[in-house]
This record gives structure tokens, sequence and C-alpha cells, in this order.
């Protein structure tokens, strides 16, 4: 309990709490300041609870709300590099992929969806398209317009390296954003598990429509996502 925490301490916590969380405070500030909140907090075990209760005189219990978009469906199953591409996606936009089956008498469509806020689910599906266009592209640029391995391979590629790149970012970016967002990170990831847990009809199957791999394609593939720039997240979350 903040109570039995020395005054100075406690005052120095909420004047910490408070500048973290003031929205006109500067980036840098605001992330050293919760960075040392945090370190207070651990040296006298006191939860974020009683810090939010103490410094706003109610804790805080927002509801987050979680939605499901479809990005994309097709008749049968998906490529294989429609997931690769979709599991950069959920990393750079904080949402989480899953595949959804239907069928219409004999025929059976699939669905890649995206989890998470309006906003960030939103985003996830324009991403999706942004990227799988752009390879789809350059990959007929290369190859061709009819479609075939090389174009694949080209695209899966690109796919695989950009969810590669994707979890690089993560690394060097997350940590930053969990000293300052720790909250309203927590709530999100627990927020979507719930919804995926009362969500019908989650396809488990990791299937993907087989075709053959061409490795001259695969690597230009790779090449074409270490020049593309992640950064659209950004820009497109700022339109």
């Amino acid at each position: 309990m903040i109570e039995a925490v020395p005054e100075n301490i406690s005052d120095r916590i909420i004047k910490l709490y408070n500048m973290a969380t003031h929205e006109g405070s500067n980036p840098h500030e605001a992330e050293l300041a919760m960075t040392r909140m945090r370190k207070l907090m651990a040296e006298h075990d006191l939860a974020m609870a009683d810090v939010e209760k103490a410094a706003t005189g109610k804790t805080q219990a927002k509801t987050i709300e979680i939605v499901t978009l479809t990005a994309y469906t097709r008749k049968g199953l998906l490529a294989r590099y429609d997931h690769a591409i979709a599991r950069a996606v959920e990393v750079l936009t904080s949402t989480t992929c899953f595949l959804a089956n239907t069928r219409e008498g004999s025929a059976r469509w699939q669905s890649m969806r995206f989890v998470g806020t309006p906003a960030d689910a939103e985003l996830a599906c324009q991403l999706f398209h942004v990227f799988l266009r752009s390879a789809r592209m350059y990959a007929r640029i290369n190859y061709g317009q009819k479609w075939g391995v090389q174009h694949s391979s080209f695209v899966f590629g690109f796919g695989h390296r950009l969810k590669e790149r994707a979890a690089d970012w993560k690394s060097v970016v997350e940590p930053a954003r969990q000293d300052r967002y720790a909250m309203i990170l927590v709530g999100k990831a627990d927020a979507i598990a719930l919804h995926l847990r009362q969500t019908a009809n989650l396809d488990h199957n990791k299937k993907y429509r087989a075709v053959g791999m061409d490795g001259s394609a695969y690597r230009a593939g790779q090449d074409h996502a270490n020049r593309t720039d992640l950064g659209v997240s950004a820009k497109l979350r700022g339109k």
C-alpha cells in the first residue's frame, strides 16, 4: 500500500506518474519519468493500481474495445505468402491475425482477419494490402503478368523477410513502449486474448496452397523487403 511508503517517496512517485501520463509531456521526459517511477515502485513493492489510485483518486478500469476485421478472403486456401505478410503486419500493428473458414455449399472460403483495437485492426488491414500489392506488382514486373512459381516465391521471400524485419523492429521499439505504455499494452494484450477465446470459427489449421519454390526469386523477394519502408505503418496511422 502506498500509505505505508514515506511521504516524500510517495509524493515523488505520484509526481513521476503525472509527468509520465500527461498528454503534454515531452516523450523523452515521459519515458524517463516512467522508468524512474517503476524503479521506485519496485523498491517499495507497489502495484500500479496503488499509484493510480493515489494519483487520480480512483483505480483506472477502462474498457478496451476490441474488434475483428477481415483483410482478405479467397476461395480455397490462402497462399503461404499471405501468412508471412500477415505475421509481419500483426507485429507492426500490435494486433493478432487468424484464419476463418466459411462454406457455401461445397465451396470453401478462407479469410485472413486481424483482431485489435478499431484503429489498430483497420491499420493492419490497410498495411496488409499495401505490402501484398507492392510484392505482387514487383513480382509481375520481374517475371511477367502470368502468375507462376517465380511470382509466388518472390512474394513469399518478401513476406518472410518482412516478418524478420518486423521482429527486429519490435525488439528495439517495444522496450521503450513498454516503459511508457505498460498499462495500455498489457490491457490491450489481455483484451485481445479474451476476444479470441470468445471468437467462433477460428481456423488453427496452418495449411496453405502448395506451390513449388524458386530460390532465385525467393532471394529477390527478400531484397525487395529489405528496401521496404516499415515506417509506412506510422504514415498510415497518421492519416
